[in-house]
């Protein structure tokens, strides 16, 4: 300082790189918090994703588990007609084979 208590050029040239200065570190301290933030609403964001995910796949598997075993409930249903079909058919066709088997046994 010279001595009619003004501040010298140079003086306020460091008055100001000291006020640039401290501007700049409330800029990076904003940045740095809007950044954590930021990556806590991403970390946020991914969870929700991964939770919906897990849903919307828990949520498919029931449906499409529904349709298979309605598809094997069908698949039974059709095969106990299928072999009750056959056993009727065996019923059916017993005698018939009892006299063939006989006539082949004892011809005429």
């Amino acid at each position: 300082m010279n001595g009619a208590g003004k501040n010298s050029p140079l003086d306020l040239i460091r008055q100001k790189e000291r006020e640039l200065a401290q501007r700049l570190r409330e800029a990076e301290k904003r940045a740095d918090q809007k950044l954590g933030r930021a990556r806590e609403r991403a970390a946020e964001i991914q969870r929700s994703a991964e939770s919906e995910g897990e849903r919307v796949a828990e949520e498919f598997f029931r449906r499409e588990m529904i349709g298979v075993e309605k598809a094997a409930a069908q698949i039974q249903a059709e095969g106990r007609m299928a072999a009750e079909g056959i056993r009727r058919l065996g019923s059916e066709r017993m005698s018939c084979a009892v006299e063939l088997i006989i006539d082949s046994l004892f011809p005429g």
